[in-house]
């Protein structure tokens, strides 16, 4: 049984609000095979995402209750008859967005299909559970759902059971595909889009891959600075599958230039954008000097990451000199948009939010929690949601952007 379900068919879901005629669109649906819920007013930008403050108000969001991610509603078209509506949703790092349609149903539920972009990913433990405890409730369902997929052409069967049959052929192409491409077959490409991980794998089959990945035919392909390292834990979501991470060593003896000798403390933490757990450290002089210094030296000519947890740093362009703190999401604003370009000396404070095809100026400061969604001129400092101009060429100001 597959332990994460990525969400490119449909989902039911069942209202859990006695609403009117007029307010198809504005409710909170609930679907409790995946325990994903659907906050909505898609008539107004009036909804905020508790913990998530900072996006300002948008037009609801999809979450699992048992999971802190959340998908963003950030634009919503309701069709003329009132009973389909077509989403544009956005995750809380602002790194994925996808396009669907959901509709109400004549039966008073509510089917959420994608049409294109990124795939939701959903943990499946409470849907085992619950598959676990309602047994005939979810051999009825899919039955249901592969009915509506003959008739409709939409996919979905709430459970992936396989036969005998098929898992013996199965193991066939697996075993044909291991020796036709020993490592590939193995090492699974990472599903969650541009990464720093080059693959993931089974932990039956780290060992073979480590194998192939050490001999000489590998080695004289890759570079000479890159050392690959498995993860601690499992991936989210699985027991059994370990990511396979890219380390670029610049030392020559391909030892880190940090190490743990510069943490003076450490404590159990919650993010601020999204209340994740995380690990809170604090460096002394010297670490501090030394992670200023490799930040320095990686992008332009000088990205310097200030506590550079819970950040997303997505950009056409990053200037020289830039400074961004923790918490900080730079990326695109919906589906099919660009990212921002950020320009030299810029300053991006904690919480801010950067979305979109915009230019922040030379010199710009971007204050905490700001949402930025407008150009900023240079010489300037933002504040505020949505961000306005409350400094320019060293002036106070009140101006919106």
């Amino acid at each position: 049984m597959r332990k994460a379900f990525f969400l490119t068919f449909c989902l039911l879901f069942a209202s859990i609000m006695s609403m009117a005629q007029e307010s198809k669109f504005k409710t909170h649906i609930y679907n409790k095979v995946y325990d994903v819920e659907i906050v909505m007013n898609l008539n107004e930008e009036s909804i905020t995402i508790p913990g998530q403050e900072v996006l300002g108000k948008v037009f609801g969001y999809l979450k699992k209750k048992t999971d802190a991610r959340v998908w963003a509603i950030m634009s919503a078209e309701i069709s003329k008859d009132g009973k389909k509506a077509e989403v544009e949703m956005v995750n809380d790092y602002g790194s994925e967005d996808l396009n669907a349609e959901l509709t109400y149903n004549d039966d008073g539920t509510y089917t959420l299909r994608q049409l294109s972009g990124s795939t939701i990913k959903i943990a499946n433990n409470m849907a085992q559970k619950y598959a676990d405890e309602n047994p005939d409730e979810v051999k009825e369902a899919a039955a249901q759902e592969e009915a509506a997929t003959a008739e409709n052409d939409l996919a979905g069967q709430l459970l992936d059971v396989e036969s005998a049959e098929s898992e013996k052929a199965n193991a066939a192409q697996r075993e044909a595909l291991r020796k036709s491409n020993p490592l590939f077959s193995r090492l699974m490409a990472y599903p969650y889009g541009d990464s720093w991980v080059a693959g993931v794998a089974h932990y039956s089959d780290t060992a073979e891959v480590n194998r192939i990945l050490a001999s000489s035919e590998a080695k004289a392909i890759m570079p000479r600075d890159l050392k690959l390292m498995w993860g601690v834990s499992p991936m989210d979501g699985t027991e059994s599958y370990y990511e396979l991470y890219c380390i670029k060593s610049d030392n020559k003896n391909g030892q880190p230039d940090l190490t743990g000798d510069v943490i003076t403390d450490s404590k159990a933490d919650f993010q601020q954008s999204n209340g994740r757990p995380c690990v809170s450290m604090a460096m002394n002089t010297e670490g501090a000097r030394k992670w200023a210094t490799l930040t320095r030296q990686n992008v332009g000519r000088g990205l310097v990451i200030h506590h550079g947890h819970s950040m997303r740093l997505g950009a056409k362009h990053v200037g020289e000199d830039v400074e961004i703190w923790h918490n900080v999401t730079v990326g695109k604003k919906q589906s099919g948009g660009e990212l921002p370009t950020i320009g030299n000396r810029v300053k991006i404070c904690t919480g801010a939010v950067v979305l979109g095809d915009i230019h922040i100026g030379d010199d710009a400061t971007i204050g905490a929690c700001a949402v930025v969604l407008k150009d900023v001129p240079a010489n300037s400092v933002v504040a505020g949601n949505p961000a306005r101009i409350i400094r320019h060429n060293g002036q106070p100001c009140n101006v919106a952007l």
